[in-house]
């Protein structure tokens, strides 16, 4: 049994190479007429023509322009955590790399272990974690653990999920981490 071909919109949501290349094409023609009409029409009726042929020449620009803005302005916020993502247990965690030091977003460690009240209060936190364990970066709005404060906390925490996810963070962010941070340097630790 043959399967049928569904005909694709001509003008869909989400426009292929195809079409944009050959919107490009058709907006390359136009501006060659418009050229060619300024330069041998001189007459009213040839003037109204130039003036809608303008006003449809602008128009494409503004259309890709404008989509390539609003895709823009959605991404920007999410831009500095391009690339920062984890999983652990099916949860999102957001992990900031600066140089040697590895930063993790404290909600994001919360809503792992399933804490809310008293235990994600920042004072108490702090407490345990140390006052540069738990802090905010500059230019950032949430707060993030340091590598020693993240430890120091799960120190102290005795459930079965802080044991994984300790073990998790280990394993699968810090030491990948630092292998890539010794073959950029070139320093290569050997153990004796």
């Amino acid at each position: 049994m043959a399967r049928q071909r569904v005909p694709l919109p001509r003008l869909a949501s989400d426009p292929d190479a195809r079409l944009v290349r050959w919107g490009w094409i058709a907006w390359g023609g136009l501006t060659l007429l418009l050229v060619l009409q300024w330069a041998f029409s001189r007459g009213a009726l040839g003037a109204v023509w130039l003036v809608q042929a303008a006003a449809l020449w602008l128009l494409w620009p503004l259309y890709r322009g404008g989509g390539a803005l609003w895709c823009w302005m959605r991404a920007a916020p999410h831009a500095a955590w391009n690339g920062a993502y984890y999983e652990f247990d099916g949860r999102q965690i957001r992990l900031l790399f600066d140089d040697d030091d590895v930063y993790v977003v404290a909600d994001d460690v919360y809503t792992a272990l399933d804490l809310r009240g008293h235990a994600t209060d920042p004072a108490r936190v702090r407490l345990i974690a140390g006052s540069d364990g738990l802090r905010q970066l500059p230019g950032r709005s949430e707060l993030v653990f340091t590598e020693r404060g993240l430890n120091a906390w799960l120190d102290r925490r005795s459930g079965e999920d802080a044991v994984r996810f300790r073990r998790w963070l280990e394993r699968e962010v810090i030491a990948p981490h630092r292998r890539r941070r010794e073959r950029q340097t070139g320093s290569i630790r050997r153990d004796p």
